[in-house]
């Protein structure tokens, strides 16, 4: 792990003026990320286009297929734009560097460590845009998957990581009972293997909470995914 990489990265991120959804600055900012995961080894990284209440922008999507006929899809998953305290301003200055460049980071740096490393799942990197205006990225990307009869076995989603509390802990957030509780006892037993795997591998301390407004709630409610997320 690259902490020279995750600073470039989150640096090269916040010095968009903005990356606010309805800035034209959102499409250059996805290219950036579209670079740094190409030059991390992935042929497959692709930009989808969504369009919510008339406007438009991109996900960035990349593929590493598993080693496994059939294996189950993982998808690991940030948002890239950004907001001020207006959630409609989109030409004041916003850097984004905790909310949420540095969730971005660290998908592309795991997405590095993992570039040469064979896995039987096939892990999906995705960075979202949208999010702060109500998740438009992730339900327009949840509903394609429902719409092709495609799913995930797994979301981890990381938001808001880079800027712990006093303590240093980080939290691993699971589903509560949202509209599809069906997710629930799935979802939480994946925070617990989470939980304990900061536990044995870090020295963290290891919180857990509800879900709660980012891109996975929409994910768990469209696709019936099994759910966890790393916000800090």
């Amino acid at each position: 792990m690259s902490a020279d990489a995750l600073r470039n990265t989150v640096e090269e991120l916040a010095a968009f003026h903005t990356r606010h959804t309805f800035s034209p600055l959102v499409g250059p900012a996805a290219e950036e990320i579209v670079n740094r995961l190409t030059a991390a080894g992935y042929p497959d990284v692709v930009r989808r286009t969504w369009t919510n209440a008339g406007h438009s922008a991109d996900n960035v999507i990349c593929t590493k297929p598993g080693t496994a006929s059939g294996s189950p899809v993982v998808l690991l998953c940030a948002h890239y734009d950004c907001r001020m305290e207006d959630p409609d301003d989109a030409t004041a200055r916003a850097p984004g560097a905790d909310d949420n460049a540095g969730g971005v980071a660290a998908i592309i740096e795991i997405a590095r460590l993992l570039a040469t490393v064979p896995l039987p799942s096939t892990i999906r990197f995705v960075a979202f845009s949208g999010e702060e205006q109500g998740l438009w990225g992730s339900s327009a990307y949840a509903e394609a998957l429902h719409a092709a009869g495609d799913g995930a076995h797994r979301v981890v989603n990381l938001d808001m990581v880079g800027r712990p509390p006093a303590d240093g802990s980080v939290t691993v957030e699971r589903d509560l009972g949202n509209s599809v509780p069906g997710n629930d006892a799935a979802s939480q037993a994946f925070a617990a293997v989470m939980a304990r795997a900061a536990a044995d591998h870090t020295a963290l301390p290891v919180r857990l909470g509800p879900i709660y407004s980012s891109d996975y709630g929409y994910l768990a409610d469209v696709t019936r995914l099994t759910l966890a997320t790393l916000p800090a």
